[in-house]
């Protein structure tokens, strides 16, 4: 086995066929099909369905294993670069959207000022799928929130108040905040299925032994306040999410009786990291921090959560 079947192999993976892995790897398509049959043949199992491209199951555990490799040797620029005393290297970064608006903007400007060798791309999702990424090795680190896998390591950040957000007509504009039960009593507008921050609501409904009625689910954080503000029904959304509430004539609210959910810095627990990686999770750790403290819903450790406190969010971040 050498590295140009493994790259091959993982270049048709993440490509989807044999021509654009070729086009990937800036070579020709039969050299591609050469090196992953190759490797087939080292190992004695078929890794690609020829007919549908999919991973067979041989395929899924080289394929973990191949991206493993291929990460430990880039590491090894970087820790020769550290006898130099230089810290290189390409580092992929997760964020959920709302969190990420707050925390990635900074992080980005003050890495290009310290680390001007390092390479820091990101990418936006929500946090379900940035521990499905972190475990595939397609992104090095993430902001997540409730991410729990024994393959991954998490820093605890802050923690985040979810908020009602609603029309400024709505009958829930009088009071100073809500709870569940008066959430039950209205259509909510809610995540995704698929998004852990359903998954949090839930759990509070069902821990108050409170009904939660089905409502709208949508994905996008401004769609779902742009339908609030249009009277389709009460939004809940975490506290970064509401911050320009006022240009959108929306009122926010905190819900009594909803825990804050945890945001925590992730990465793979089984893996060494790199020098680069270690630099850019020091710089998201300080200004996530940093950005909670200033943030109201937002909590540090040195803060104590009180979903009572009126949760006023000034226009400090665009929802695009």
């Amino acid at each position: 086995m050498d590295l140009r079947q493994v790259r091959s192999f993982l270049a048709v993976v993440d490509n989807g066929s044999f021509s654009a892995a070729a086009t990937a790897l800036f070579t020709v398509q039969s050299n591609v099909s050469t090196h992953v049959a190759r490797l087939e043949d080292e190992l004695g199992v078929t890794l690609l369905d020829r007919r549908t491209r999919q991973l067979t199951q041989a395929g899924s555990v080289v394929e973990k294993r191949g991206r493993e490799i291929v990460r430990q040797l880039s590491a090894i620029a970087d820790d020769l670069a550290a006898i130099e005393d230089r810290i290189i290297g390409d580092v992929v970064c997760g964020t959920t959207p709302s969190i990420g608006l707050a925390v990635i903007p900074p992080t980005l400007a003050r890495a290009t000022r310290e680390l001007p060798e390092v390479s820091v791309s990101v990418v936006e999702a929500h946090s379900g799928t940035l521990v499905q990424q972190l475990l595939a090795g397609d992104v090095d680190l993430a902001i997540t929130t409730g991410a729990s896998n024994p393959e991954l390591r998490s820093t605890p950040l802050f923690t985040e108040d979810i908020v009602a957000v609603f029309s400024t007509d709505h009958p829930f504009a009088a009071k100073t905040s809500v709870t569940l039960r008066d959430l039950a009593q209205t259509k909510l507008l809610l995540p995704l299925h698929d998004n852990p921050l359903y998954d949090h609501i839930a759990r509070a409904f069902s821990e108050a032994d409170v009904p939660l009625r089905t409502g709208l689910e949508v994905g996008s954080s401004a769609l779902v306040q742009a339908m609030a503000a249009a009277h389709v029904g009460v939004a809940l959304i975490p506290a970064t999410a509401a911050a320009d509430h006022n240009e959108r004539e929306l009122v926010v609210k905190p819900i009594n009786d909803m825990a804050p959910r945890r945001v925590a810095l992730t990465t793979l627990s089984v893996s060494q990291p790199t020098r680069a990686l270690e630099a850019v999770a020091f710089i998201i750790e300080e200004i996530a921090k940093d950005a909670a403290a200033s943030l109201p819903g937002c909590h540090t450790d040195a803060t104590t959560s009180s979903p009572q406190a009126s949760v006023e969010v000034p226009n400090v971040l665009s929802i695009p």
